[in-house]
């Protein structure tokens, strides 16, 4: 769906507000996407476009059967599986890396988080909002201390999940939170497809400290230590059992983690978009709010933008409060200008480059082990 709204703050100014099921497309493809309607420079005229002449949609025993047949092929992949692991040795090493990947994961998601206000069932609304930061700052702070544009987005997170759980007379001590934060599984050569390909960090959220920097550094250790044991892999590989699964049992299995267990309270994720101006025919795209789901169970998403030299905040609310989504945000805000200015007082430490957005995090051991997997 695409919203177009006129007149936004201004006669000849409008927004779009776009919309897509996340199981079609995510941060990377989404990005992608609005590069597909746009283009990098004004453009007065439009070519002739071909008429759209959609397919068919699949009667409902042509699905039954392809299901039918997938499920029949199981054993043979199955089969072919174990002689894959019992003749290269390079696959049981993959494979043993992502199963331990996968009880690792387990074992963090069954123990949960604490109750806290973060807790509570989410309602049906939904509210939206935001604000802006000039880009030079989020790479200034990184300069100085280090870490990824991933650990500044989830320690001023951080900072207001603190600042949230205060202001409602939470006991910090002891308390167990956790964020969910997608990870960018996309190769270069991936770039421009559909589909979701990101996995997940949960990340332990370190509301005690109040020291911004030191909550910074904490991020940085915390996400580094996950990255090395491959604590995303086992989200990667229970996405692949997933697809033996029959969809019901895959998205109960889903819904178990994050609403029964709790696995994690809050999603933050990180996206890079594009550095350079983009147009909609002569019309200039001025600025670009990143608007990611609420999933099952929690209630607030943080979701981090680049753009065109600023650095763009969008926060998603489902809670029971709606007037908690302007105190939220006014925390983000705070805590992201407390880590700036925590950071402008430090030393530089090393020089900042950018990842190229495609990152792909244990491809290596992907490879190794497709024959056991696929």
């Amino acid at each position: 769906e695409m919203w177009v709204v006129q007149g936004y703050e201004h006669p000849d100014r409008f927004a779009i507000i776009s919309k897509a099921h996340h199981g079609m497309i995510d941060g990377i493809a989404g990005m992608d996407f609005i590069g597909a309607l746009l283009t990098p420079e004004s453009v007065v005229e439009t070519p002739a476009t071909p008429a759209f002449v959609p397919r068919p949609a699949p009667v409902g025993a042509r699905l039954l059967r392809d299901e039918a047949l997938r499920y029949a092929s199981t054993p043979y992949r199955l089969a072919k599986g174990i002689v894959g692991l019992a003749t290269d040795g390079e696959a049981r090493r993959g494979f043993g890396s992502l199963s331990l990947a996968l009880v690792r994961f387990f074992v963090r998601g069954i123990r949960g988080t604490s109750k806290s206000p973060l807790s509570v069932t989410p309602t049906t609304a939904r509210s939206f909002d935001w604000f802006v930061r000039d880009r030079t700052e989020e790479r200034s702070l990184r300069a100085r201390i280090g870490g990824t544009r991933d650990d500044v987005t989830l320690a001023t997170s951080a900072g207001a999940v603190r600042d949230f759980l205060m202001r409602n007379g939470t006991r910090l001590r002891g308390l167990r939170l956790r964020a969910m934060a997608p990870m960018n599984l996309r190769t270069n050569s991936e770039r421009g497809t559909l589909g979701n390909h990101v996995s997940m960090l949960i990340v332990d959220l370190p509301v005690t400290e109040a020291d911004p920097r030191r909550r910074f550094e904490r991020i940085i250790s915390t996400t580094a230590r996950l990255k090395q044991h491959k604590h995303d892999l086992g989200v990667d590989i229970l996405a692949q059992i997933d697809r033996w699964l029959p969809a019901a049992l895959a998205q109960r299995t889903s819904m178990w983690l994050a609403t029964r267990v709790r696995a994690y309270n809050i999603v933050v994720t990180n996206i890079p978009g594009p550095p350079i101006p983009l147009y909609a025919l002569e019309s200039k795209l001025i600025d670009l709010y990143p608007l990611a789901p609420v999933f099952g169970g929690q209630y607030i998403n943080v979701a981090a933008l680049t753009y065109c030299g600023k650095l763009y905040w969008g926060v998603h609310y489902a809670g029971p409060d709606p007037d908690e989504l302007p105190r939220f945000t006014h925390g983000l805000e705070v805590a992201f200008d407390e880590l700036v200015a925590a950071a402008a007082a430090a030393p530089p430490r090393l020089r900042v480059v950018d990842p190229a957005p495609a990152l792909d995090t244990g491809e290596d051991e992907r490879k190794r082990a497709a024959a056991a997997i696929s």
